[in-house]
Formats: C-alpha cells, sequence, structure tokens
C-alpha cells in the first residue's frame, strides 16, 4: 500500500493549493491535518472549540479541491510540535507556502518536520499582488 500524502492546514489559500497539486502526485491516501493550539486554561481533551464548524470548513476545502481525503482535527498546545508527532514515518508532508525572500510560517514549519525527520515538499504559490499606491492630483 502506498504512505499517505499528508497536507498540513496553513490558510484556506494555501490549503486549497496543496490537495490540487496533490492530485497529480498522490497514488495512495490524501489526510489533511488541521492543528488547534488550545490555550493552558483549556483542557485538550475538552476544549471550548466548536468541533462541528471546523471540521463542516475543511470538508468545503476538501470538497472545492476535488480530491478526496481524510481529514484529522488535532487539538495541541504547540502546533509544530503536534504535526511532528502526528505525521506517520514514510508519508509525504505536502505543503503549499507563498514565494517571499523572508522564511514564511510555511517554510519554518516545514524545517521543524525536516528536523523530525519527515519528507516535506513545498509548493510555492504564487504571492498576492502587491497593492498600488493611486495618488490623486488635488481639486
Amino acid at each position: 500500500m502506498p504512505a499517505e500524502l499528508i497536507i498540513p492546514y496553513t490558510d484556506p489559500d494555501l490549503t486549497l493549493a496543496a490537495p490540487k497539486a496533490a492530485g497529480e502526485l498522490a497514488a495512495g491516501a490524501v489526510a489533511l491535518l488541521d492543528v488547534h493550539v488550545v490555550p493552558t486554561p483549556l483542557s485538550l481533551e475538552n476544549p471550548d472549540i466548536d468541533e462541528e464548524y471546523l471540521r463542516e470548513k475543511l470538508e468545503q476545502l476538501v470538497a472545492a479541491s476535488g480530491v478526496r481525503a481524510r481529514i484529522e482535527l488535532i487539538f495541541a498546545r504547540d502546533r509544530r510540535q503536534a504535526l511532528a508527532r502526528a505525521v506517520p514515518r514514510g508519508c509525504l508532508v505536502l505543503m503549499a507556502t507563498r514565494n517571499h525572500w523572508w522564511p514564511t510560517a510555511g517554510k519554518r514549519l516545514a524545517r521543524v518536520l525536516r528536523r523530525h525527520g519527515h519528507n516535506v515538499a513545498l509548493l510555492i504559490h504564487p504571492a498576492p499582488r502587491q497593492a498600488t499606491m493611486v495618488t490623486s492630483t488635488p481639486c
């Protein structure tokens, strides 16, 4: 059985780009992992988070991508460490990130996952267009 392709949820646009590319890469199963950081006063077992709402949003995202994917919600104190533990060995992690000269959150997360021994592929998504300044002449 081929290894599973893991897509960590980052933001809606970037996460939507990854499953579209995954359709071409994945011979096996695809999983969308979404880690939510739970503040310390709240319990990890019963956080005050609407899990049904989160799951519906992810299902809509997966449906829009046109790829069948398993959805997994993870509640943790540290997002990076939770993802590193949740990704099974031998799986490919596919992440979309913006193209910037500075290290983006996606690139930093990829570095952490690689340090934990995971195979990570970055899909460079075009940066949003820069806003242009429009000047007007005084009346």
